[in-house]
């Protein structure tokens, strides 16, 4: 049967905000602004990630490869791209780039970073995805989906931008992120390979060498820093791909969660997924429903069916709020699982 968790709020409060650039913000603005920073530094700080930051710091420096090994809610995806920042891995323009498996992924986090880093997203922070490119020539925090680095890489075969790639959610294996591990081993050879003791991309005469390559000839570069993060604690399979490369372990998450199982195989999962997601809709209190399928076809037959059930609930229940999400659906509705549910009712 496929998971159903059910996510209580913490409170139903409205959709972050962006902080106000304007110097004319008035004073109402400018103390919701400086609550909100507050408020995120205080969630930054409760992070479990947040305790080890100088020691993922100095690991970076010391090893060319590392493995970050965290639960979901760790907060590696947002914090470890910061914490490089302020460890001066964006010298001389460098960019660290962070790949993400789904372009609303990539969208979102980018959006959340931008705002702990009280910037404008485009400027320090962007993303870029297949269509939607927001990043400009002060962008320092690069998030994007995988397949759009290997596309980068065609162009720029040392991706000679790049300080340091984060390939984030490498547990999936999807086929994008392992060619892109492949691809990113090469690189880190052929940095190596190419640069002489200044640095540089040597200028010694290669008939070998491609004609980008060529044209990159005297750029400064260092050895590519690559970071793979994932959810799972098998890391061995990444660590002996990478000759053995150290991992990190941060501990512990956010929020607790409890598992339960049915008593027996259920015969139509769908069914139980519709059963349950209402179970959980009369008999819980709030908090949002999240259940995982196997494609837009399931999706979109289990969302006919929580109408069709919806209309036979009493007058005086909440309502639902169905959000479908799958990677054929236009980015704009896929924003719509992050909204904050209408007052009254229940986001599933």
């Amino acid at each position: 049967m496929p998971a159903v968790a059910s996510f209580r709020a913490r409170a139903s409060a409205p959709a972050p905000e962006m902080p106000s650039f304007s110097s004319g913000a008035s004073p109402q603005k400018q103390q919701h602004n400086a609550r909100r920073k507050q408020l995120i530094r205080q969630q930054r700080k409760s992070l479990p990630i947040a305790s080890v930051e100088k020691r993922l710091v100095d690991e970076v420096r010391k090893n060319d490869t590392l493995i970050v090994v965290g639960e979901t809610g760790s907060g590696k995806t947002t914090q470890l791209p910061q914490f490089l920042y302020d460890g001066g891995f964006c010298q001389d323009g460098k960019v660290i780039g962070i790949t993400q498996p789904r372009r609303v992924a990539a969208v979102t986090v980018a959006k959340r970073v931008a705002e702990e880093c009280n910037d404008q997203l485009g400027r320090k922070v962007g993303y870029s995805i297949r269509f939607d490119d927001s990043t400009s020539n002060a962008t320092r925090i690069k998030y994007m989906t995988d397949g759009l680095l290997l596309r980068e890489a065609l162009l720029d075969p040392l991706l000679s931008k790049y300080s340091v790639i984060v390939v984030d959610e490498a547990h999936e294996r999807t086929v994008h992120t392992d060619v892109l591990l492949g691809l990113l081993k090469k690189v880190q050879h052929s940095r190596c390979l190419h640069a002489n003791k200044n640095g540089k991309i040597s200028d010694r005469p290669d008939h070998s060498q491609s004609s980008t390559l060529k044209a990159c000839q005297g750029i400064k570069i260092a050895p590519l820093k690559l970071i793979i993060m994932s959810a799972s604690l098998d890391a061995k399979c990444f660590s002996d791909y990478f000759g053995g490369a150290k991992a990190v372990h941060i501990q512990g998450r956010q929020y607790p969660v409890d598992t339960l199982y049915t008593y027996q195989p259920e015969s139509d999962y769908l069914d139980a997924t519709l059963v349950t997601i209402f179970q959980i809709h009369l008999e819980e209190g709030p908090g949002d429903i999240l259940a995982f399928l196997t494609g837009q076809e399931e999706i979109e037959s289990l969302e006919r069916l929580i109408q069709e059930r919806a209309r036979q609930l009493p007058a005086d229940s909440s309502k639902i709020w169905i959000t479908p999400i799958y990677s054929s659906l236009p980015s704009e509705q896929q924003m719509n699982a992050f909204k904050p549910a209408p007052s009254g009712a229940r986001k599933r």
